[in-house]
């Protein structure tokens, strides 16, 4: 018996996607040669794409929306190390982690 990974993504609804997945892999399935074909694990996720609200005030920031993309552009860190210094008065200790109990320094 063969074994094999599918990776699939759809840019729908959460319910409209997994039915149009759910079927797209059922199909595949079926038309296979081996008839013992199924999926032994599944991992399903939908990402929520929400807009924050209103403005930055005193004792709040608003950081840009995120865009919905499996990769982090480096204005997010931007405007987060943005945030750190209003919030911190400095740039010094942004993004700086010491090492943890037990791990080699590089």
């Amino acid at each position: 018996m063969a074994t094999g990974v599918l990776y699939a993504s759809v840019a729908l609804p959460a319910e409209e996607g997994k039915l149009l997945l759910a079927a797209a892999i059922n199909s595949l399935l079926e038309g296979l040669q081996d008839s013992s074909a199924r999926v032994l694990w599944s991992l399903q996720y939908h990402q929520n794409c929400l807009k924050a609200p209103g403005t930055s005030g005193v004792n709040t920031i608003i950081l840009p929306n995120v865009p919905a993309d499996l990769g982090l552009p480096d204005s997010v860190l931007h405007s987060v190390k943005a945030a750190w210094q209003q919030i911190v008065g400095e740039a010094e200790g942004f993004m700086v982690f010491e090492a943890r109990e037990g791990e080699d320094e590089d």
